[in-house]
């Protein structure tokens, strides 16, 4: 998938007044905007679960498969077509939050009126059936070549996982949901995934159930490693009862797995209550 989400990102310079932090989930853990409408919310076209798939049917070996199905859906997702993507993965799988991930990025993009639409020229995949991998090369303003690879499937033939350049795509998906919550407002993590490039890409859904605020400041720490800032990200500001999605960006991640810290301020200026740091954690 390319690995620009959104076309137009802004950047924070207030100092927060609250934070919320989320923890993402470990890459080696086995369980599994200016939109404020309260309808703008991220809705998978697959079917999502933190578990692995089901027992009864377990993946194929890679020679049994149409190989075809493979580079096809490749393409599609390349090329942005998220729906006949997502009608060839296994429900409950990598491969389905995968597709979720990119079901986010596009809301996200629609709610801020950017456009999803792709030159499928700039796209060329290359399928090689004797060593069951696939060549992506992205031309256009960012030239880019990877592979993806060691494809496997249920026993309906539907897409569980793959290889890319970041690694196996289960350890770069985030594993469940996680909530965090602080003074009436809540963020809600609904995707986090690091990209072809090593980028790891968040989105949350921010709300307020009392007055009028923003996100000032995004900060990711991962597990055993440096806090840094955001490299691009969009804070959404949203008023008392309305909810928005939040996109965040941070550069050369490579793993996934730490907390992501977000820095909340009041935005109204009658309200005259303390000011706060405060830090909420979610273990997963």
């Amino acid at each position: 998938m390319p690995d620009s989400p959104a076309q137009r990102l802004v950047r924070a310079s207030r100092a927060s007044v609250w934070a919320v932090a989320l923890v993402l989930a470990l890459a080696s853990c086995s369980a599994g905007g200016a939109g404020t409408s309260p309808a703008a919310e991220a809705t998978p076209k697959v079917s999502l679960s933190p578990e692995t798939t089901d027992a009864t049917t377990p993946p194929s070996e890679p020679a049994n498969v149409d190989f075809a199905n493979m580079v096809e859906f490749t393409r599609l997702v390349h090329v942005g077509d998220i729906g006949r993507a997502g009608s060839l993965v296994a429900d409950s799988s990598a491969a389905a939050r995968y597709i979720a991930h990119q079901n986010a990025l596009e809301r996200f993009n629609e709610l801020n009126g950017q456009s999803n639409d792709r030159n499928e020229d700039d796209y060329t995949i290359e399928g090689d059936e004797k060593t069951r991998s696939i060549r992506i090369e992205i031309s256009g303003d960012n030239p880019t070549v990877y592979t993806w690879k060691d494809f496997q499937v249920d026993n309906l033939e539907k897409i569980l996982s793959w290889t890319g350049k970041s690694g196996p795509i289960d350890k770069v998906l985030w594993h469940q949901a996680s909530t965090a919550k602080t003074h009436g407002v809540t963020a809600k993590l609904l995707t986090a995934y690091v990209n072809n490039g090593g980028d790891l890409n968040i989105v949350v859904e921010l709300s307020s159930a009392k007055r009028t605020v923003r996100v000032d400041e995004a900060v990711y720490t991962p597990r055993g490693g440096y806090r840094q800032q955001g490299s691009a990200s969009y804070y959404a500001e949203v008023d008392k009862g309305e909810k928005a999605l939040t996109l965040f960006q941070f550069d050369n991640v490579g793993t996934l797995g730490g907390k992501l810290k977000l820095g909340i301020g009041r935005l109204d200026p009658s309200d005259s209550s303390s000011s706060y740091a405060l830090g909420t954690s979610i273990s997963l």
